[in-house]
């Protein structure tokens, strides 16, 4: 993956995600979740690059899939 040059700045990352099924029990993700967002948060930290914060909001588009919106701050 390609991320902003490291300048000692603060950089966001934002992806969204639709998948079937998002939340399948009370404490578990969507395992399509867990792979792309641990793949992300590897990339960076394997590029030396310093994460400053992860959010999260979920909610469902119209035909009922879920949407998941993830913005990663990193520096």
């Amino acid at each position: 993956m390609t991320f902003e040059l490291k300048n000692g700045q603060v950089h966001a990352y934002w992806f969204t995600l639709i998948a079937t099924r998002f939340v399948k029990t009370i404490g578990q993700f969507d395992p399509e979740y867990n792979e792309k967002i641990n793949l992300i948060l590897s990339d960076l930290q394997n590029q030396g690059y310093e994460i400053i914060d992860v959010k999260l909001v979920s909610g469902y588009s119209q035909g009922l899939d879920s949407l998941v919106r993830t913005l990663i701050l990193y520096k």
